[in-house]
This record gives structure tokens, C-alpha cells and sequence, in this order.
């Protein structure tokens, strides 16, 4: 899939909306590269219309639903992961006037189905779960 690199409005209002998906590999490099903090990522069943599926994906700033609304890596109208190379690829190929190939849908729901996935569900579940009781 073709990448891009935007910093129109209409990009940044991307960021804005709601934080981009990327596969385990790429969240687990969020973590090892000490991206991630405590409460940073969130674990969301609600990423697809059409395809049901689990990932964990950056924490969004809406209160009532926290995978939605301004990226917790948006910062001064940019991503902080793009230029250490840990941008999500859901953000790597959004483009303002394009819209985000189906495809790479498909692609996410079966990397979030293995057993790497899992495990980074499972533990981002565990730690947010912790948060909540402290």
C-alpha cells in the first residue's frame, strides 16, 4: 500500500478524530521504544463497520470513549511516533482526499488474530485494569 506524508488540516483533523490502527508488530515497538506509558494505549472492539475485530491502538482524548478523539501521540500538529519511525500504518496511508484502502482492514484483523495479538490484548487489558484500581 502507498504511504504518505501530509500535514495539511485535513490530515492533522485525522489525528484529531481518532488514533490510527497498526498491527502487533508495530505496537509492539510503541512499547519497547517507551512510547507507550502507562495508560497510553487502549484496547478497542470497535474497528471496523464491516469487520469485527480486537487490537490495541493508541488511547484517544474522548472521555466517554477513549478510542476516539485527538491521538495521545498528536502533539503540535504532528505525530510524535512519524519521525522515529513507529507510526501506526493505518496513519502511514490516510491521505485527505483518499480513502483508506479495505484491504488494510483485512489485513489488520487477521495480524490482531495471532498469537502475538493476543498476547498484547491481553496484556494491555491487564495493565489499563490495574490503572482503574489504583
Amino acid at each position: 500500500m502507498k504511504e504518505f506524508i501530509c500535514d495539511c488540516a485535513e490530515c492533522q483533523d485525522l489525528c484529531k478524530r481518532v488514533p490510527c490502527m497498526g498491527t502487533p508488530k508495530e505496537i509492539q515497538a510503541i512499547i519497547a521504544k517507551g512510547y507507550a506509558y502507562p495508560n497510553h494505549l487502549i484496547v478497542s472492539h470497535d474497528n471496523d463497520p464491516i469487520l469485527e475485530f480486537t487490537i490495541v491502538r493508541p488511547r484517544g482524548s474522548r472521555t466517554d470513549d477513549p478510542t476516539q478523539g485527538a491521538c495521545v501521540f498528536y502533539k503540535n500538529g504532528k505525530c510524535v511516533l512519524h519521525d522515529v519511525g513507529l507510526k501506526p500504518v493505518e496513519g502511514r496511508v490516510a491521505i485527505h482526499d483518499r480513502s483508506t484502502p479495505r484491504l488494510l482492514y483485512h489485513h489488520l484483523k487477521r495480524a490482531w488474530d495471532t498469537k502475538l495479538g493476543r498476547l498484547l490484548i491481553q496484556s494491555i487489558s491487564n495493565e489499563n485494569a490495574g490503572l482503574k484500581k489504583a
